[in-house]
């Protein structure tokens, strides 16, 4: 009897462990960026962006420090990724990037929509080109990885560009003081956005954003 009661105990503290192992693997177990396209990243004023939204930046951010990680080191690009640069890991740093410029520019979109702001025909065909250009050196596995349609991302692409102009805007009306109100401190790090980012509201969604390997969505390490 004694031996049985030894033996049950056993039984249920190993379903336990392997309970809490499985629930702990699970827990911290990365996303497949493709397969996740519908999670909430980043809810700004209310509006909640999808990592399909946000789907430009990443593929963007990883291009651009994939590229100057192969500047760095063509036969160990990976090392650039695990470098620090002014007290911050590129890869995090790169990760961060991604939410700031989504934060961003969904803020001054939709601030350019209520002005009643639009893209002149000029500037339509330029960004017309610049999608294209975009998409088209995307490898076909990078698109199939990043899960996301070139009308996304041309629809993205949309916003950024009005929300430049925006930006540009801003820059323009308050140009009788240039020092203070240049065009990059109405950029992502800018003295003049942090203030106007004061009046608004962004949270990260945690669960889903730490669940994202940045540098290997379209990037393979």
């Amino acid at each position: 009897m004694q031996k049985a009661k030894k033996m049950l105990t056993g039984s249920v503290l190993a379903l336990i462990i392997v309970f809490f192992m499985v629930f702990y693997t699970d827990s911290h177990k990365m996303l497949v960026y493709g397969e996740n396209l519908d999670e909430t990243a980043v809810t700004v004023d209310g509006e909640a962006l999808s990592l399909e939204d946000i789907a430009f930046y990443v593929a963007y951010e990883e291009t651009m420090i994939e590229k100057q990680a192969e500047i760095y080191s063509l036969s160990d690009a990976d090392a650039y990724w695990k470098q620090y640069v002014g007290g911050e890991n590129v890869k995090e740093a790169g990760k961060q990037a991604v939410l700031d410029m989504a934060v961003h520019d969904e803020i001054f979109y939709c601030m350019a929509k209520e002005e009643g702001l639009e893209l002149s025909p000029e500037e339509n065909a330029a960004l017309v080109s610049k999608e294209g250009d975009f998409w088209a050196d995307l490898t076909e596995e990078q698109k199939e990885r990043l899960g996301v349609t070139e009308q996304k991302i041309s629809d993205t692409m949309f916003r950024l560009a009005l929300a430049e102009k925006y930006q540009t805007v801003l820059t323009e009306r308050n140009s009788f003081d240039e020092e203070d109100h240049t065009y990059e401190s109405y950029g992502v790090s800018g003295s003049n956005y942090k203030k106007i980012l004061e009046d608004h509201t962004y949270s990260v969604n945690e669960k889903v954003w730490d669940k994202i390997d940045f540098g290997n969505v379209i990037v393979e390490r």
